[in-house]
């Protein structure tokens, strides 16, 4: 996935996929023949781990809270002026 900054350390981070710079066709090129040079089960292992971030993470249990905490932030710094 052609991404750089916060995006592609999450990705990398994760082991979900692989990561090219933007704009870079050749990068991308490479990075697709890798890919299609896995094996089934690196591929689907690559998805697992993805998956599995995304439900450690991004899960409504997960976010709710977060979501809920900025509110209350926000909240009371716009009370507060």
């Amino acid at each position: 996935m052609a991404m750089h900054g916060a995006a592609e350390e999450l990705v990398k981070s994760t082991g979900a996929d692989v990561v090219v710079p933007p704009e870079d066709a050749a990068a991308l090129a490479a990075a697709l023949e890798n890919l299609r040079s896995l094996s089934d089960d690196a591929r689907a292992a690559m998805g697992e781990r993805g998956r599995a971030h995304l439900e450690a993470q991004f899960t409504k249990r997960h976010v709710i809270p977060k979501y809920e905490a900025l509110l209350r932030r926000t909240a009371s710094v716009a009370h507060a002026v």
